[in-house]
């Protein structure tokens, strides 16, 4: 149900004393209305919703096309036909006049961060006066910190073209977390593997396609932007801003104008006097390039056609190498997961693998690969490795058919999965029509270490009455659910954990391994057949949860754990004469309250990206990817630089657009210059620093420009020795005795010992009772250190007669003289 719906008198009425302080104003339209909740100084707060489709124009949008500008009017001029002849043409023209003519306060990029709680809130700020994120949806602010939370993105990068008013234009210019502004650098948007895609931020859970090609022609015509920077002369494929026109397109109409880029209009509107004509009439980007307006995109005019139309699913044209779907007459269920939320469910812990991701009952997602393949990392990716022939594996129960597959992923070192040997980009739809499919994970380049960073899998498959699947379909393997060739018999596991924690009840052997909680100081790493009673340095086979264990029989599984000593772990801040070869070691820059590391992976054009890291003292705190891991040689001062595990490429500058690079060339060395501190290249001369715009790395002639004032930081891995043990697995069937702590008493002062019983077997301490010694004095040839007499061993005997009858013999010991005599009545 729409949330923008018409307002009348009595509604605006309560809305003005709900909300007090801020002024509303109200325009007629025929069709709708918004009530637009302003500032004092006139600003419109974005009333709009991200992801709620609009499907009308606001008052404020149709108020701005008039006279000779109408839609009208405009779509009968004619467009080019293709990118190359588009900015010459009389659309071009007339929609650069719109926009220009009416852009009377161009924003600065301080000014900027103030202006956000306006036009980057939801809901006229009712809910929440945050920011929406760009990417993500988050919120973000509105008080600017800095940028040690958000930062301001450059939606199409200043190093592809821009260079004055252009560069800090709000309409261009979005609010984003650090964090994802830094891991995008200057990378051109599109789908591919060499890409960035806009919706891998919030994996998949908020569309921003349409927005991002919204931007582009936004930038493309107001500001005369057609050939990006003088080095590559073209704004699109990867040294431009978007891969394509076929892309921009296609974006433009699966991701629809929601109400939030609509008011975003409205708000931008009302401070800089000017719209992006392609959010109110996205109609004009296919105009403009010669293209057919789709027959039923949405559009918030409605102009191409009914508005109320659903939007084209991607992927509805199939992959090449797939097959379309069959006529089925069976039932259809789609299946979906996001990886976040099946791992908080499941309580998937960060960095462990895990093998299967169960759909529901039909549909089961494994993991194949080495030790790393299936390891979940940020509380979102589930990770496949190329390097470790890694693969997914989608299988269905028997009497089931899949149809497609949809997974959606982030891209890492060019990584791209494969169907049937044909690339499969994030989110792009996968016919399958079997009864499972294998995905495996490859690369767009020449690397052989790409990765697939899993974020959610949607899954449509068929059950009951099917027509006949496709020849060629993959038959399932022995360990797959719904395979009943020859089914595995169920075995139970009990698991034994250290001593005061609960183990996980025993189950059967064809589900996952748990995952166990560990003592402190301690990490669990899995399950082993064995115990290992006493601290080892020998790693043991392990069995990590979230696989299934190939049970033979009714079994036992130990937790097994590990821990550091004679070390410290994480990251702490080392100076670089004490770094090792062999250290691991996190490179920084520092400016204000920001710290970014530098990542050994080429990035866009080469240039290694800025991370931007959490540090606490003199420690990084959070979790440190293993993109920013490196290597440094240091031979009396002249530092050679590799990125972590591998001296085959290494760090360099070159002298063509202040580049930092990853790579082979021949001049290799920096030393750390003694009058800035900064890293300094000796083959260039120049200062390695962050551009923190963007922000990426950096190499410069001097250290008062972009990179000033900064301080470089070698964060160093701790090293120690790591043991591993199981805990309480011994039965402590034989032990034995010991003193220890033994603390003698003196004549005035009580002693004490532990009396601590040990297991023989395993040396586990059993029990541990403190026994207190009483004062006494220490007699030396019959006389104490402190001079009391010892009277020990006298033995005295006199014979009493009492009633002339008895005879009394006493034996006085351990009393002193006086005390003696008088005891047997003789002086």
């Amino acid at each position: 149900m729409k949330q923008t719906a018409r307002r009348y008198l009595a509604m605006f009425l309560a809305l003005v004393m709900c909300i007090g302080v801020l002024p509303v104003m109200q325009i007629a339209a025929a069709n709708e209305t918004v009530d637009y909740v302003t500032g004092s100084n006139g600003y419109i707060y974005n009333w709009g919703i991200r992801g709620e489709k609009a499907t009308f124009l606001s008052q404020n949008a149709k108020a701005f096309y008039s006279g000779n500008n109408t839609y009208d009017v405009l779509s009968t001029y004619a467009g080019g036909t293709s990118t190359s002849n588009a900015p010459d043409s009389k659309l071009y023209d007339a929609l650069y006049d719109l926009m220009e003519s009416n852009h009377s306060y161009k924003t600065s990029y301080d000014a900027t961060r103030d202006l956000y709680q306006y036009t980057d809130c939801e809901n006229s700020g009712k809910d929440s006066k945050a920011i929406s994120c760009f990417y993500t949806g988050k919120a973000i602010g509105p008080t600017w910190d800095a940028g040690a939370t958000w930062n301001r993105e450059h939606t199409w990068p200043n190093s592809k073209g821009l260079n004055g008013d252009d560069e800090d234009d709000i309409m261009m210019l979005r609010p984003t977390d650090s964090r994802t502004n830094s891991s995008r650098g200057n990378k051109a948007y599109g789908e591919g593997s060499a890409y960035y895609d806009p919706n891998g931020a919030s994996s998949g859970n908020l569309d921003v396609r349409g927005d991002v090609a919204r931007i582009f022609l936004y930038v493309y015509v107001r500001w005369g932007n057609t050939e990006g920077n003088s080095e590559y002369g073209t704004v699109w494929g990867t040294n431009g801003v978007i891969e394509s026109l076929d892309v921009l397109l296609k974006w433009m109409e699966v991701d629809p104008v929601d109400t939030w880029e609509l008011g975003r209009n409205d708000s931008v509107e009302s401070i800089t006097g000017t719209r992006n004509v392609f959010v109110d009439y996205p109609e004009f980007a296919f105009l403009l390039f010669g293209e057919d307006i789709p027959e039923n995109m949405t559009t918030p005019s409605g102009g191409s056609g009914s508005s109320g139309s659903t939007t084209p699913s991607e992927g509805t044209t199939p992959t090449e190498g797939t097959t379309p779907d069959t006529p089925s007459t069976g039932t259809t269920t789609t299946v979906s997961v996001m990886i976040s939320d099946y791992g908080t469910a499941n309580n998937w812990a960060e960095t462990t693998k895990y093998s299967t991701v169960e759909l529901d009952e039909n549909i089961v997602v494994t993991a194949n690969g080495g030790g790393n393949t299936g390891k979940y990392y940020n509380d979102s990716e589930w990770r496949i490795y190329q390097s470790e022939s890694g693969y997914l594996t989608v299988t269905a129960a028997n009497g089931t058919t899949i149809k497609s597959v949809k997974i959606t992923y982030n891209s890492e070192k060019s990584g791209v999965l494969t169907y049937n040997g044909v690339n499969v980009t994030s989110g792009t739809i996968a016919h399958v029509n079997a009864s499972s499919a294998e995905f495996v994970v490859g690369n767009t380049g020449s690397a052989t270490n790409g990765q697939a960073r899993i974020t959610a899998i949607e899954v449509v498959y068929e059950t009951g009455d099917q027509s006949e699947s496709t020849p060629g379909e993959t038959e399932p393997t022995e360990t797959t659910p719904g395979d009943t060739t020859e089914p595995t018999p169920a075995y139970t596991i009990s698991f034994s954990v250290y001593d005061g924690l609960t183990a996980p009840a025993a189950q059967d052997s064809k589900v996952a391994l748990p995952y166990a909680a560990a003592p402190d100081g301690y990490s669990f790493l899995g399950w082993v057949k064995d115990p290992i009673p006493t601290k080892t340095t020998d790693k043991p086979e392990i069995f990590e949860a979230g696989t299934v264990y190939p049970a033979t029989e009714d079994i036992k599984l130990y937790a097994v754990y590990s821990f550091v000593e004679g070390g410290t772990s994480g990251y702490t801040k080392t100076d670089i004469a004490d770094i090792k070869s062999t250290d691991v070691v996190v490179i920084t820059m520092t400016k204000e309250t920001t710290t970014w590391a530098m990542s050994n992976d080429k990035g866009t054009g080469g240039t290694p990206t800025a991370v931007v890291v959490s540090t606490n003292g003199d420690a990084l705190t959070g979790n440190i990817e293993d993109n920013v891991l490196w290597n440094i040689s240091n031979d009396n001062g002249s530092l050679t630089i590799y990125p972590n595990g591998t001296t085959a490429t290494w760090l360099y500058c070159t002298s063509t657009n202040n580049g930092v690079r990853v790579g082979t060339n021949s001049s290799k060395v920096f030393t750390i210059d003694a009058a800035s501190g900064y890293l300094k290249h000796n083959g260039t001369n120049r200062y390695l620093g962050v551009y923190t715009t963007n922000p990426d790395w950096r190499c410069y002639t001097n250290t008062t420009g972009n990179t000033a004032n900064q301080t470089l930081g070698f964060y160093v891995l701790g090293t120690g020795t790591t043991y591993y043990i199981t805990g309480s697995a011994c039965s402590h069937t034989f032990t034995e005795t010991v003193k220890e702590n033994v603390v003698d008493a003196t004549c005035t002062e009580a002693g004490s010992y532990d009396l601590v019983v040990y297991c023989t077997g395993c040396n586990e301490e059993m029990s541990r009772e403190t026994i207190e010694i009483p004062a006494a004095h220490t007699y030396t040839n019959g006389e104490c250190v402190c001079g009391r007499k010892d009277i020990r061993g006298v033995n005295r005997m006199k014979a009493l007669i009492l009633d002339g009858v008895i005879t009394v013999k006493a034996t006085v010991a351990f009393m002193d003289n006086n005390k003696a005599t008088n005891a047997i009545g003789l002086s």
